[in-house]
C-alpha cells in the first residue's frame, strides 16, 4: 500500500489545503479529489463524492458500520428512517417506513397483522381471526372504536344514547343529543314560552305566533302570497302553485259576524309561464274592494284615488312605504305592493274560524294541507298535494272556474347542481335568508324565526334553480324575496336595515327611501294622522319628504292637495269625478288658491242606443252590443263586418 504525504504549500500568498496543486497562482484540488482547494479537498469514489459517515470501498460509496442508506445521498444511524423511528414489524425502504408483508399500517406508529383478511381499526385488536374493540371502547372494529362515553367523536348528553355513531336524546327528551336533551317545554335548560318549541337550541314561536320564544309568544294570524305564487299560511307552511285562476286566499267562517270577510287573489301567467298575482279582492261590510296593478283601487267596480275612506270610516286605504295598506275597524289588515305580493293579518278572534289557501291559524301547521272539502292531502307528494289544495279553492261560477283555461299544472322542483347551490347561497341571491349566515342584516330575524328563514331560503332556492341562467329574472326574483322577508320580519316586530345593497330603489319626486315608514303617514286627507291604528308595524320603502303629503300616487306640498267629496272620497288636483248615471262630471281645480270642484259636464245623457257603464272603473256612456261610437252622440253599426 502506498502512502502519500502532503505538506502545506503557499500559492499566491495563500495557504493551500491538502491534496492540491498551485496552478496560475490558484490552489486547485488534484485529480481524484474535489473541493475549493483552500479549505478542503475530499477524495472521490469512482468520480463521485461520498457523504458523511460513508467511505469508498471498491470504487463504491458505502455507509460506515452502524449506519444505513445510500453512501452518495445519505447515511443515517441504524434504527432511524429519514429521521424517524419505524414501528414494530416495519422496515426502512428508500427512507420510508413500510410495514412488512402480512401487516398493515402507516409504518411509523403501527403495523398490525391482518385479521381474517380484514383490517382492524385503531383501538381494536385481532382475536381468533376476528377484530374486537379494546376494553373500554365500543363501536365497529372495522370502522371506528372509541371510548365508551364517546359517540361519533363526541360525548353524548347525560339524557342521550349513542345510535349509529350519533347521540340521540332518550324518549321524553328533545335536543341535539350532545349539548342538551331537555324535557318538553325546555330548551338548553331554559323554559320556553307557551306556544313555542325548541329549534336548534333556541325557543322559537310556533307558526301563527310571534315573540321572543322565551317570555311570550302571542297569536298573530299573518298570511302572505308572493313571488311566483307562493302561499305562506297563517301557521307557517308553504304552498306553491302555477295557475291563472281566481282563488280564495282566506275568508272567515263564523256566522253571523258583522266583520265577516272574504279575500281572493286573481292570478295570471307571466312571460315565463309562472303564476303571478294580478289583483287582490277584499269583500267586507258588503263592499268589494279590488287592489289592482299599479296601486289602482276599485270599490264595487269604481276607480278611487288615495287616500281613501269608506263605510263611515270603517275602512281606510293609504300608502305606507312601497305598500298599500287597507285597514278596518274589525282588525283585518291587508298589504299590497301593487305588483305581486300581498299580506293579510286577520284578527286573533278569527283564529280557528278561517279557511282558504292561508289555512285556519290554529297554531297547528300539520293541518294546513287540507282541501276546501276537508280531505287531508298531507301525505301526498308535494307537487300533487299542492295542486289538490289549490284546485279546491278556485273561485267558480255555476260550478265552473271563471276561466276554464286557468287551472294549469305544477312544475316539479328543479334539483340544484353544486354550482347552482353556491350561486344560490350568495348574498346577492338568497344568502341573506340562510340561517347559518352570521353576516346578514336578517341575522336577528333568522335566529328568532329559523323556520320562516329556512322556508324563504328554500323557496328562493327553488325559483333560482328553475330559472338558472336568466340572470335578469333571477336577480328580480331575489329582490322580491328579500323585500318579502323584510316585511315578514317587520310583521314580527323586527326592523331590518341595510338589506337593499343589491336591490336598489329609486324613489319618485318629493319622496325619499326609509326603512322605517310608519303605517300612518301624513296625507292630504289626514295631515296629522288620527284615524290609523298606531300599533301596526312599520314598512320600508319610499315616503314623502317633510312638508309633502300623499295625493294619489304623488307627494305634493299642502298647497297642491286636492278636493274632498261629501262621502269623504278624495280627488287629486286635475283629476275628475263622474256621477254613477254619467250625467255630471266635475274636475278638481285650484280656484283662488283653494282646491274646488268645477263642472266640466252637466246634464249629460247617453245616446238612446247606449248605457252608462264602467270603463276602467270610470262611468262612461257605452254603445250597446254590435254598435260603435262615442256613446253620447253616436252609436251606429260598424262599417266592418266580422266574417
Amino acid at each position: 500500500m502506498l502512502y502519500f504525504f502532503t505538506v502545506k504549500k503557499f500559492c499566491g500568498n495563500k495557504t493551500c489545503a491538502e491534496h492540491t496543486e498551485c496552478l496560475k497562482y490558484q490552489c486547485q484540488c488534484r485529480k481524484g479529489y474535489t473541493g475549493n482547494g483552500y479549505r478542503k479537498c475530499d477524495a472521490l469514489c469512482n468520480g463521485k463524492k461520498c457523504v458523511k459517515n460513508a467511505k469508498c470501498v471498491h470504487n463504491l460509496c458505502v455507509c460506515d458500520e452502524g449506519y444505513h442508506g445510500d453512501g452518495y445521498y445519505r447515511c443515517e444511524a441504524d434504527g432511524f428512517c429519514d429521521g424517524h423511528i419505524c414501528s414494530k414489524n416495519a422496515q426502512c425502504d428508500n427512507f420510508l417506513c413500510k410495514c412488512q408483508k402480512g401487516y398493515y399500517g402507516d409504518g411509523y406508529t403501527r403495523c398490525d397483522p391482518f385479521c381474517g383478511g380484514k383490517l382492524c381499526v385503531e383501538n381494536a385488536h385481532c382475536v381468533a381471526g376476528r377484530c374486537s374493540c379494546h376494553t373500554g371502547f365500543h363501536g365497529n372494529p372495522f370502522f371506528k372504536c372509541e371510548p365508551l362515553d364517546y359517540c361519533g367523536g363526541k360525548r353524548c348528553h347525560m339524557n342521550a344514547m349513542c345510535e349509529d355513531y350519533k347521540c340521540k336524546c332518550r324518549k321524553g327528551y328533545h335536543g341535539d343529543g350532545y349539548y342538551f336533551c331537555d324535557p318538553e317545554g325546555f330548551c338548553k335548560g331554559v323554559k320556553c314560552a307557551q306556544n313555542s318549541e325548541c329549534v336548534d337550541g333556541r325557543c322559537v314561536c310556533r307558526g301563527g305566533f310571534v315573540g321572543d320564544g322565551h317570555r311570550k309568544c302571542e297569536r298573530k294570524c299573518i298570511c302572505s302570497a308572493f313571488s311566483n305564487a307562493y302561499i305562506k299560511t297563517y301557521d307557517g307552511q308553504f304552498i306553491y302553485h302555477n295557475g291563472a285562476c281566481r282563488y280564495t286566499l282566506t275568508k272567515s267562517t263564523r256566522f253571523p259576524d258583522p266583520c265577516a270577510f272574504h279575500i281572493d287573489v286573481i292570478m295570471k301567467s307571466d312571460d315565463h309561464g309562472a303564476s303571478k298575482i294580478k289583483a287582490v279582492v277584499v269583500e267586507i261590510f258588503h263592499r268589494r274592494i279590488q287592489l289592482g296593478p299599479g296601486y289602482n283601487i276599485y270599490e264595487n267596480g269604481y276607480l278611487h284615488y288615495l287616500p281613501l275612506s269608506l263605510h263611515s270610516q270603517q275602512i281606510h286605504i293609504r300608502y305606507t312605504g312601497n305598500w298599500l295598506l287597507l285597514t278596518t275597524t274589525c282588525g283585518l289588515h291587508v298589504w299590497w305592493n301593487g305588483d305581486s305580493s300581498v299580506m293579510v293579518q286577520a284578527s286573533n278572534t278569527c283564529s280557528s274560524h278561517l279557511t282558504g289557501l292561508c289555512g285556519n291559524c290554529n297554531g297547528k301547521y300539520v293541518d294546513d294541507f287540507i282541501t276546501r272539502h276537508g280531505s287531508d292531502v298531507s301525505g301526498y307528494p308535494a307537487v300533487k298535494r299542492d295542486l289538490e289544495i289549490i284546485k279546491s279553492y278556485i273561485v267558480t261560477m255555476n260550478g265552473q272556474p271563471i276561466n276554464m283555461q286557468c287551472i294549469g299544472t305544477l312544475k316539479k322542483s328543479a334539483k340544484c347542481t353544486l354550482t347552482q347551490e353556491s350561486y344560490v347561497a350568495d348574498a346577492r341571491i338568497c344568502g341573506y335568508m340562510k340561517v347559518q349566515n352570521e353576516h346578514t342584516p336578517f341575522r336577528k330575524c333568522n335566529h328568532l324565526y329559523p323556520n320562516l328563514a329556512r322556508m324563504m331560503y328554500d323557496t328562493c332556492r327553488r325559483d333560482v334553480c328553475m330559472n338558472f341562467g336568466n340572470d335578469a329574472l333571477v336577480q328580480k326574483m331575489a329582490c322580491v324575496y328579500v323585500q318579502q322577508m323584510a316585511m315578514e320580519c317587520l310583521q314580527r316586530g323586527i326592523l331590518v336595515k341595510n338589506f337593499r345593497y343589491h336591490c336598489g330603489m329609486k324613489c319618485p319626486l318629493n319622496s325619499v327611501y326609509s326603512s322605517e315608514v310608519t303605517a300612518c303617514p301624513a296625507d292630504c286627507m289626514d295631515r296629522t294622522p288620527t284615524t290609523c291604528d298606531s300599533g301596526l308595524p312599520f314598512s320600508e320603502g319610499c315616503t314623502c319628504k317633510a312638508g309633502y303629503y300623499r295625493s294619489g300616487h304623488e307627494c305634493v306640498p299642502a298647497s297642491q292637495c286636492g278636493c274632498y267629496c261629501p262621502d269623504r272620497h278624495y280627488i287629486p288636483l286635475a283629476k275628475s269625478y263622474t256621477t254613477e248615471d254619467c250625467s255630471e262630471t266635475v274636475k278638481c281645480q285650484m280656484v283662488h288658491e283653494r282646491p274646488e270642484f268645477r263642472h266640466t259636464q252637466i246634464g249629460v245623457q247617453c245616446h238612446r242606443n247606449a248605457t252608462c257603464s264602467l270603463k276602467d272603473g270610470i262611468p262612461a256612456c257605452m254603445c250597446l252590443g254590435g254598435l260603435v261610437g262615442d256613446g253620447y252622440k253616436v252609436c251606429q253599426q260598424s262599417r266592418y263586418q266580422v266574417i
